[in-house]
């Protein structure tokens, strides 16, 4: 292979991913001595190119360590003195500094660069690695400044075009994300991290047929490394399609065969396909490595294993064993403990959990455990005491402040839990999981308004929960009329076509059928309504649209079913009035008082 990876690059000598590609079998089998050598051989045959010493940096930063790095930076920066490399060499050097925790030195550095520089192509590539600095310390402004300038004087510059691209698609302007994208693949038409934003892009506007395409692109273009590998894989797992990502993951793993993440992955995927004796390799694979990383992901598809073999009593003396001693102890206690209650072995479990309490009294874990398995044993009112104690002692803990809400308002104390999610917020006023709680709140109780803005606030700092957008698109289309925001729920919900999830489903439906698309909004909400028959809302859409289709008797039966649910419930939703219209208007077909079923205006 070492032979054959040597006469390709002789052949392409201009393809970059097949000296990388040599250089990670080199490091797959510790062979650092020999990576550096052909690296620094690199650096020799270009004496004046940067490229191979880029290369050999970003080699000693990964494998030598950051002082060796930062040592070869000074000895580049000298070597260079006042030429345009020196700058580049600085560049990097305050970029390794940024990353090693020195956040102002790095930026600092950047700054003096580019106070002196003169506007050239290397100038606008520091401007891009300070705005990305910029970003990662909350000057979204600053940054997004300095990739303008950047591509007013060269609007072809791949790293500016990738950067304002990512906002594109944070934004849903994913037509602007792809036309910017093109024009940076045409300068760098084997970049896999302009494949993977395509990707991104294409998910956004719900084509998973493209998204799949351009992931598999980004591994070609970086000659199958892990990161891309990974993304792609976990892509075809999500597709159901095992045997190509297994495929895939081999092929990294060819020339990265103790890189975690494949092998993680791959376990998986042998766990899907219960596939025993593959996993059992897997594992093998991992515990050869004998890192605690890598022993800590070989327990856990041991687990699988075991698990997937109905095999409980050797899963039981495992977990035991792991509960024993060492670092997995806490994690394999807390596991065997959650089992046992979910298989309704309470007193099992809390003979265990006493056992783990005595060697580890302080831990918050098992503490939190045992709240939940005293509400199991039906001690309700010890549970409520227990998750207090948890956030009196630590008011940052999100999750248990969840489980004393949830609690509270799972035994009909609506207003102690509205009061602990007050307390809660006042402690956490950022906690996302806190505020999607405070948000379903609001929407339950009719404030649609102070729901979207919570909503609002979530999208903006991760665009990439579907759930977020789910709930967000899902609100504005039922209660905003205007164009404007139809159009934008449609925007954020793009991504949901194709969906297989009956929320989901209802979601982008009611979205398609609010812009006319009345044949495929039925494709949706039919699916939606059959999986959700007790949600009133989802009948009702469904409802909706076979009036709009003018299917008459399906639309009285779907209006009546929602209209007994509210009943039920004893609510009265903001959609009530329309929907008794409606029904009225397809019972009395002969009355003008009553007519007007159909499409809302």
């Amino acid at each position: 292979m070492e032979a054959q990876l040597r006469e390709m690059l002789d052949l392409f000598p201009e393809d970059a991913s097949i000296g990388q590609m040599l250089v990670r079998w080199y490091v797959s089998r510790q062979r650092l001595d020999e990576a550096e050598a052909y690296l620094r051989s690199r650096m020799e045959a270009e004496e004046t190119g940067v490229e191979a010493r880029t290369q050999f940096v970003n080699f000693l930063v990964q494998l030598r360590g950051v002082e060796a790095a930062l040592d070869a930076l000074d000895a580049l920066v000298a070597e260079a003195e006042t030429t345009e490399s020196a700058a580049l060499f600085r560049s990097m050097r305050a970029t390794l500094r940024f990353d090693t925790g020195d956040r102002q030195a790095g930026i600092s550095e950047l700054e003096d660069i580019l106070a002196e520089a003169e506007p050239s192509d290397q100038t606008r590539q520091i401007k891009v690695a300070l705005a990305r600095m910029y970003l990662a310390t909350d000057n979204a402004v600053g940054a997004r400044v300095l990739v303008e300038e950047v591509l007013a004087e060269d609007s072809t510059e791949v790293d500016a075009l990738k950067l304002k691209a990512e906002w594109l698609i944070e934004d849903d302007k994913v037509g602007d994300a792809l036309v910017d994208l093109r024009r940076a693949l045409d300068q760098a038409p084997r970049d896999p991290g302009i494949a993977t934003l395509m990707a991104r892009a294409h998910q956004r506007a719900g084509d998973r047929d493209l998204m799949g395409e351009m992931l598999s692109n980004a591994v070609a273009y970086s000659g199958s490394a892990p990161a891309e590998a990974v993304r792609y894989a976990t892509f075809l797992i999500e597709e159901g399609d095992l045997l190509p990502a297994e495929d895939v993951l081999r092929e990294a793993l060819r020339l990265q065969p103790e890189n975690l993440g494949l092998l993680r992955t791959l376990g998986d995927v042998y766990a899907r396909m219960a596939d025993w004796p593959r996993l059992e390799s897997a594992i093998a694979a991992l515990e050869r490595i004998g890192t605690p990383a890598a022993r800590g992901i070989a327990n856990d598809l041991t687990a699988r294993l075991l698990a997937g073999q109905n095999r409980t009593e050797e899963l039981d003396s495992f977990l035991e064993g792991l509960a024993q001693g060492g670092p997995e102890g806490l994690n394999a206690e807390l596991a065997l403990i959650r089992r046992r209650i979910a298989e309704g072995d309470l007193e099992g479990a809390r003979t265990f959990l006493d056992e783990a309490l005595a060697k580890r009294p302080d831990s918050p874990a098992l503490r939190f455990v045992e709240a939940g398995l005293l509400v199991s044993e039906g001690d309700v009112d010890a549970a409520k005491v227990a998750f207090q104690a948890l956030v009196a002692e630590d008011p940052q803990r999100e999750y248990a402040w969840l489980a004393l809400i949830r609690l509270h308002a799972t035994t009909g104390d609506q207003a102690a839990a509205d009061a602990a999610l007050e307390e809660a917020l006042d402690a956490l006023p950022e906690a996302a999981n806190l505020l999607w709680t405070r948000a379903g709140q609001l929407e339950a109780a009719g404030d649609i308004a102070g729901a979207i803005e919570i909503y609002e606030r979530l999208y903006a700092r991760n665009s990439e929960s579907v759930v977020v957008a789910n709930n967000l698109a899902s609100l504005i289309s039922s209660f905003d009329d205007t164009p404007e925001s139809l159009e934008r729920a449609y925007r954020i919900a793009r991504r949901l076509r194709g969906t297989e999830v009956p929320a989901f489903q209802d979601t982008y439906g009611w979205i398609a059928f609010r812009l006319g698309n009345y044949e495929e909004a039925a494709q949706y909400l039919e699916p939606a309504a059959a999986a959700l028959p007790d949600q009133p809302l989802v009948r009702y859409h469904l409802a909706e649209v076979h009036a709009a289709l003018g299917r008459t008797d399906a639309a009285l039966a779907e209006y009546r079913a929602a209209r007994a649910l509210i009943e039920e419930d004893g609510a009265a939703p903001p959609y009530l009035d329309r929907l008794t219209a409606q029904i009225e208007a397809l019972e009395n077909p002969g009355d003008p008082a009553a007519d007007g079923a159909g499409a809302p205006d």
